[in-house]
């Protein structure tokens, strides 16, 4: 046992518990929160908790995530309810940060479908402080985590401008309200397809080369804090070779990643990318990668893709074919120009944004560890 911390197991803190799941079709506009996997997904006229509760994912590819709902609330059974929580042993505040600290990939059982099931928490066990330390520590990383929230909140908020000023200047592009003129995508830029990753060489020249991968390919921006190196015959480097303002594009997977795109600034060289991401190379006297990248991502192009898709079960995706038939709004270039100089503005004010929000997640996770060390 560690000097001065109590050994308890989760059961003896809580009763881990899984609720009736409730069907998508049965979620009201209104009434009591609804919790499922991933936190609040919608409302319902019944509640089944009525004091704040500690959440844990047990379904699914989040399968591991904290949360704690609002008093009143509906938790379904993609939720683990830590029910009962002991108060005189341990507090509700300080019980999230240290669960959310802990992480579950210990307990997570599954492949296809990730899951935590019950008898796997009965393994789970705390070494912990008195109630006055661990609402003290609660106290501390609340404040910590707050400044962390207001951070993301401000990086949403300005999201929403520059779509506010995509609006403004455009007009909905679902409807044309300003009746741009439409060319096909095919028309006014060049697409091509990625290279395919485990593919025999036969003993050719190869090179390692940095590639994109769907998932640094998000809404908006590129994501480089993870780049992976592929394998790749030496004459493909120049062929899928990246160039600054190369708008990229995922071709699916889930729905939401089904479309998603942002403009490369060229910040590795050389770059390519991977089969499941289209490059659309535009001709620029004609169109903005700026510009036709938001005008994708707003609901014109989530629209058509979602429209022309392939769907199986959780999953859509687009071909090059149907890449190549979206039809583009096309204003003139001068207001074209001046959105992109206000996007780049925009941009880098966000990368400011960023920044803070890494310096106060990296502040949390410091304070996070040395609370559980029993430094604070």
């Amino acid at each position: 046992m560690k000097k001065g911390l109590e050994k308890l197991w989760l059961f003896d803190l809580c009763n881990p518990k899984q609720w009736k799941t409730l069907s998508m079709s049965k979620l009201k506009d209104s009434g009591y929160p609804v919790y499922g996997a991933n936190g609040k997904i919608g409302f319902y006229d019944e509640y089944n908790h009525k004091k704040p509760t500690i959440l844990v994912t047990c379904r699914g590819a989040t399968c591991g995530q904290v949360h704690i709902c609002e008093p009143y609330s509906y938790v379904t059974g993609n939720a683990m309810a830590l029910d009962d929580l002991d108060a005189n042993k341990v507090d509700i505040k300080y019980f999230f940060h240290r669960l959310k600290s802990r992480g579950f990939s210990d307990v997570i059982s599954g492949t296809a479908q990730p899951q935590i099931t019950r008898s796997n928490l009965e393994y789970v066990h705390f070494f912990l402080p008195s109630l006055e330390k661990q609402k003290r520590i609660a106290a501390i990383l609340d404040k910590a985590d707050a400044i962390c929230r207001k951070r993301e909140k401000a990086i949403e908020l300005a999201d929403g401008f520059l779509k506010s000023v995509f609006l403004d200047m455009f007009g909905d592009p679902v409807t044309n309200q300003k009746r741009w003129p439409e060319r096909k995508l095919s028309e006014i830029s060049e697409i091509k397809s990625g290279v395919t990753k485990g593919r025999k060489f036969n003993g050719k020249k190869t090179s390692f080369v940095p590639y994109m991968r769907v998932a640094n390919v998000q809404d908006g921006f590129i994501n480089l804090d993870d780049i992976s190196d592929i394998e790749v015959l030496e004459s493909d480097v120049d062929k899928y070779k990246l160039c600054s303002g190369d708008l990229l594009l995922t071709e699916g997977g889930d729905p939401d990643k089904l479309g998603r795109g942002a403009v490369w600034e060229g910040k590795i060289d050389p770059c390519i990318h991977q089969n499941h991401i289209f490059r659309v190379r535009t001709k620029k006297e004609v169109v903005l990668p700026e510009y036709l990248s938001m005008q994708i991502g707003s609901n014109r192009g989530k629209r058509y893709f979602l429209r022309s898709a392939k769907q199986t079960t959780g999953v859509a995706s687009i071909n090059i074919t149907q890449l190549k038939n979206y039809i583009a709004l096309v204003p003139p270039m001068d207001i074209q120009e001046r959105f992109y100089f206000i996007e780049k503005k925009f941009k880098d004010f966000r990368r400011k944004l960023l920044q803070e929000k890494h310096n106060s997640d990296n502040l949390f996770n410091s304070l996070s560890q040395r609370a559980f060390r029993g430094d604070l």
